[in-house]
């Protein structure tokens, strides 16, 4: 009876996982809407950076969130554009481990990953993935990161059905200040005599 159970939670498994995979695959081909208002209605996507000022050439982290409200959350397609910054990594947080697409970068400014749930789906708020930016050098004035309102959420509603679209509500954004180091000129000392 045991292994009964651990063959039909395998096969499960993979069901959930294949079924993901697909409607993130179909999710990908489709021309998706923006969304600009806060809505139980959708997952919303926020970040949260470590500082607000940053210099040249200094890192900063910043957690990607997810509040997923209602549905349970089975992939996301994440697409994070920048300024001022070059990306440092982007690695998965404690919400979606399993990594269908590694983090690739699009010239340095802009990143995407693609995670999944793997055999169960993830409920609640969490920290979907980790992000390291590091200011440009000579950059000044501000900085932005900007989760791309193209990402895309692939997850199941409260009637346990796959959602056929996209479900991504409201993206996050944070700024940063880039200020330029204090460096006084130090004093010319007087000659010995």
């Amino acid at each position: 009876v045991s292994s009964y159970f651990k063959t039909l939670s395998a096969v499960l498994g993979v069901f959930v996982l294949v079924a993901g995979l697909g409607i993130a695959v179909k999710l990908s081909q489709q021309k998706q809407e923006t969304r600009t208002k806060a809505s139980v209605d959708m997952v919303d996507l926020s970040l949260s950076a470590d500082k607000i000022e940053a210099v040249a050439l200094e890192e900063v982290n910043l957690a990607i969130g997810v509040n997923p409200h209602n549905y349970k959350v089975t992939a996301v397609e994440l697409t994070i554009n920048t300024t001022n910054f070059d990306i440092v990594s982007l690695t998965p947080g404690n919400y979606l481990t399993t990594i269908l697409q590694p983090a690739g970068s699009e010239g340095g400014s802009d990143i995407h990953i693609t995670l999944g749930s793997g055999t169960t789906p993830a409920t609640g708020p969490g920290i979907l993935a980790n992000l390291k930016v590091k200011v440009k050098a000579g950059a000044s004035g501000t900085g932005t990161v900007t989760i791309n309102s193209g990402s895309l959420v692939s997850g199941i509603d409260t009637n346990g059905e796959a959602v056929p679209s996209s479900i991504l509500g409201d993206t996050g954004e944070s700024v940063i200040n880039i200020t330029i180091p204090y460096n006084p000129v130090p004093s010319a000392s007087p000659a010995a005599t």
